[in-house]
C-alpha cells in the first residue's frame, strides 16, 4: 500500500516479499513496527535496531537517496516519508536552500522514541484510511500534522518541565520520572499504582507525583486513563473485539467502568464507535 501527497508519501509493507524502501535525499523518514518487533537496517548505518509496536524511529541522510531493510516473519512496516522542506512548511519556518555537504550525515535520534495513546490513534488512522481522492489527501495530511505537533507537544512539556520543577534540577531524579512516564505508556495495562510505580524507578510517591504534573501537566491516574482509552479506540477501530474484551486488554477489569470513562473523554460510547 502507498498513499502520496505534496511532499509526503506513506508505505505500508506487509509481506516478506518487500523487505525494503528507498527513501529520497532530503526526507525524513518515519517507521513505525505492526504487531510484533521489526528489525530495522538502513544503508548509511548498517547496525540492525529492534523497533516494537509502541516505538517510532526518525532516520535521515539528506545528501542521497538510502535504503532502509527490514527484517520480521512477516514484515509489517509503516513508513512516512517527509520531505524537509515540507516538514519546515508545516512547522510555519522558512528555510534556505543549498548545497548540503556531502559528507553530513544524520539520524535522528539514534534510539526508538515511545508512541503515545493519543500519537497511536492519530498514525493507525493515517495509515487506515482508504479513499484515494481528494479527501483522501486532504485527511491523511491533517493526521500527519496531528502526529507531528503531538510529538513536538510532548519533548516540548519534557524539556520546560525540567526547568520549572524544583525536584528535578538533579538530571538523575528527572529520568526517574521520564521512566515513570515510559512505564506507564508500555505497560498501561497494568494496575501500575503511584507507589509500585514510585519503587520501580528508584523515587518516593511524593517527588514522583509532583514531578510527573509539573512536566506533564497531568496527574499520573488521569495520563495512564488516558494511556489506556486511546489504545482502547484504536484496538474497537481495528479488530471489531467486543467491548468487555477490549476493556480487559487495557486494564479495566470491569467493562462498564471502561465505558463510562470513553464516554467521557470521547463523546462516544464503545459500542457506537464499532457499530459507526
Amino acid at each position: 500500500m502507498a498513499y502520496e501527497g505534496q511532499g509526503w508519501m506513506l508505505h505500508h509493507l506487509k509481506s516478506n516479499f518487500e523487505d525494503r524502501i528507498l527513501i529520497p535525499k532530503e526526507s525524513l523518514a518515519f517507521v513505525f513496527s505492526g504487531e510484533d518487533k521489526l528489525g530495522v537496517r538502513t544503508s548509511f548505518v548498517p547496525v540492525k535496531m529492534e523497533l516494537e509496536e509502541q516505538h517510532f524511529l526518525i532516520l535521515a541522510n539528506p545528501p542521497k537517496d538510502w535504503l532502509i531493510n527490514f527484517s520480521a516473519e512477516p514484515i509489517d512496516a509503516k513508513i512516512l516519508i517527509l520531505k524537509l522542506e515540507t516538514l519546515h512548511q508545516f512547522l510555519g519556518l522558512h528555510i534556505k536552500t543549498g548545497k548540503i555537504n556531502q559528507n553530513s550525515r544524520f539520524q535522528m535520534p539514534r534510539a526508538p522514541l515511545l508512541l503515545t495513546g493519543a500519537m497511536r490513534m492519530a498514525i493507525f488512522q493515517l495509515f487506515d484510511f482508504n479513499n484515494k481522492g481528494t479527501i483522501g489527501v486532504l485527511f491523511r495530511q491533517s493526521k500527519i500534522m496531528e502526529f507531528l505537533s503531538l510529538m513536538l507537544m510532548d519533548l516540548q512539556k519534557e524539556n520546560s518541565g525540567f526547568k520549572e520543577c524544583p525536584f528535578l534540577e538533579d538530571k538523575v531524579e528527572s529520568n526517574k520520572i521520564v521512566e515513570a512516564r515510559k512505564i506507564l505508556i508500555r505497560e498501561f495495562h497494568l494496575p501500575n499504582k503511584i507507589k509500585d510505580l514510585a519503587k520501580k524507578v528508584g523515587t518516593n510517591e511524593y517527588k514522583l507525583k509532583v514531578g510527573f504534573r509539573h512536566i506533564y501537566g497531568n496527574s499520573i491516574h488521569n495520563y495512564l486513563v488516558d494511556q489506556r482509552l486511546e489504545n482502547g479506540r484504536i484496538l474497537l477501530a481495528k479488530s471489531g473485539s467486543s467491548v468487555s474484551n477490549v476493556a480487559e486488554k487495557v486494564g479495566y477489569s470491569n467493562p462498564s467502568h471502561f465505558i463510562e470513562a470513553f464516554k467521557k473523554k470521547f463523546g462516544i460510547t464503545p459500542k457506537k464507535l464499532i457499530s459507526s
